[in-house]
């Protein structure tokens, strides 16, 4: 049996035997292939000649190429029913040992799935551990990093004693496993703790250069009003410091909330002042304001007295003059006339030499006038006499020249008469002659009308 053992060939040499035919053959056909590339060397085409050659090297490298093809064919065509028959044969044979295999795997994986169960329900019950020691964690952590978001300037001193004395008494070995995670937390908290420290310093130093730029500008807002504050404007300075000032919060001066309340009744103080002294020149510039205002009223009195004097006539002489003097009488007995006596009887001489003077005028004018009239009554009457003396010896002359015209437009009358002495029209028979006959006969005596009328002018 053993002999026959070593007769029967394996696949592993049959497979062997038939590599080493097929590479002797690669072999022989690697050679003929190195042989085709040398004997047919590459051509440039230059010409007729050399495009010929170049096809005919290419012909013969194609050749070469399409005949290894072939034996690949030819190789698998030899190949593929042994393949087929061993893959055959090689499928049986597994069918010998599958069974016991498949059960074998299904004992292996029945097993193997209760081990995962109890090693899923060990990982359950750690994850759930690590996971309530991780929230505890992140509890204090969260607590700790949400108080120190809230702290204040004012607490950084306590908070921070409170803070170290809270992680010195931690026990970390509660926390297993996570005790590493607990110290990258606290590590990340006291950085949180540290920056919010720097930004609180930070804010504090803007908060108090922030409160002296307030109270500086608050001051020098003031000190500048109260400085240009006059009897226009110090009404409306008291409106907007009582109402300005009260609404401001010292606090926000904080370091000069001190300053700044002293400051406010400082500028209170100067602003009482400052309005009783606006008072006093309010009621002085009120003072002069009536004055000017009562001059003007005697002023404006004594113009229209000057325009009444200055429309007086001769015979509105007496008339004016009792009415001017009864003015001066009214205005002499006006409140004002004590105060303002100088002015008035200033202004009431003046207006009587005006008035004598302007009286002395209309008297002087009056007697011109007197006279002209006079001349010019004498001169009309010498004129009326010469014209009625004129106007008879043109009547003479006209009455001698109408008699001796009568006779001629007596003779021009006659003739232009005679000019519409024809028959009636009534005696044609045609009534459209007799109508158009009418109307001509009419439109006749109508014209010699109008001339008779003419000559009598003459």
């Amino acid at each position: 049996m053993s002999e026959q053992k070593k007769i029967i060939p394996t696949t592993e040499s049959v497979i062997e035997n038939l590599t080493v035919t097929i590479k002797d053959n690669l072999k022989e056909f690697k050679e003929k292939q190195i042989l085709l590339v040398k004997e047919n060397p590459f051509i440039e085409i230059v010409d007729t000649k050399t495009y010929e050659a170049a096809k005919k090297s290419r012909t013969t490298l194609v050749s070469g190429r399409t005949n290894l093809q072939k034996q690949l064919t030819v190789i698998n065509g030899k190949l593929n029913p042994v393949k087929s028959f061993v893959k055959t044969e090689i499928e049986s044979l597994i069918e010998v040992s599958k069974p016991a295999e498949e059960l074998q795997q299904a004992e292996v994986k029945r097993f193997e799935a209760i081990q995962d169960e109890k090693r899923i329900e060990r990982e359950r019950i750690a994850e759930e551990k690590k996971e309530k020691i991780k929230g505890m964690i992140d509890e204090i952590i969260s607590d700790w990093t949400k108080s120190i978001k809230e702290l204040s300037f004012e607490k950084i001193k306590s908070f921070q004693s409170e803070f170290e004395e809270f992680f010195e008494k931690i026990d970390c070995s509660k926390f297993e496993d996570l005790e590493i995670h607990f110290d990258v937390q606290f590590a990340s908290l006291k950085t949180v703790f540290e920056t919010r420290i720097k930004e609180l310093k930070k804010d504090q130093e803007l908060l108090v250069s922030q409160s002296e730029n307030r109270f500086q500008q608050f001051k020098s807002k003031w000190m500048e009003r109260l400085m240009n504050a006059n009897i226009n404007n110090i009404r409306q300075l008291n409106i907007d410091f009582d109402t300005e000032v009260p609404e401001i919060d010292p606090d926000t001066f904080f370091t000069f909330k001190d300053q700044f309340i002293e400051e406010t009744k400082k500028f209170r103080s100067k602003l009482i002042d400052t309005t009783n002294y606006c008072k006093l020149q309010q009621d002085k510039a009120d003072e002069e304001s009536r004055k000017e205002t009562v001059k003007g009223d005697i002023k404006r009195f004594f113009q229209e007295i000057e325009l009444t004097v200055g429309d007086t006539t001769f015979e509105k002489m007496i008339p004016y003059a009792s009415e001017i003097s009864k003015s001066i009488d009214e205005i002499r007995a006006n409140k004002d006339y004590d105060e303002f006596k100088d002015l008035i009887e200033l202004n009431i001489s003046k207006i009587e030499n005006l008035s004598t003077k302007r009286n002395e005028e209309l008297v002087a004018a009056n007697q011109k006038f007197e006279a002209a009239e006079k001349i010019r009554i004498a001169k009309e009457k010498e004129d009326e006499k010469n014209r009625q003396k004129e106007q008879k010896k043109n009547d003479n002359v006209e009455k001698k020249r109408q008699k001796e015209l009568k006779p001629h437009k007596d003779q021009a009358i006659k003739f232009i008469k005679q000019l519409s002495d024809f028959n009636s029209p009534e005696e044609h028979r045609n009534t459209g002659i007799r109508k158009v006959m009418s109307l001509f006969v009419d439109e006749i005596k109508i014209i010699q009308e109008a001339y008779i009328e003419k000559i009598n002018e003459l």
